[in-house]
């Protein structure tokens, strides 16, 4: 992922995030976020240990 991308993903997971805190309950963010994990580390082939790398080299 380039700067922008990354930047971007960022934003939106931070949107999505403060999004759940006002509408689901622990349980149920804790649910969703598992399953976004899963998404983007099995179908989109994007594993966690990239994203850390990448936003480090902002």
């Amino acid at each position: 992922m380039n700067v922008l991308q990354t930047r971007a993903y960022t934003k939106a997971e931070n949107h999505y995030q403060e999004a759940m805190d006002v509408v689901l309950t622990p349980k149920q963010k804790a649910s969703v976020v598992a399953k976004a994990n899963e998404i983007r580390e099995l179908w989109d082939r994007m594993p966690v240990d990239l994203l850390p790398n990448t936003v480090s080299a902002l």
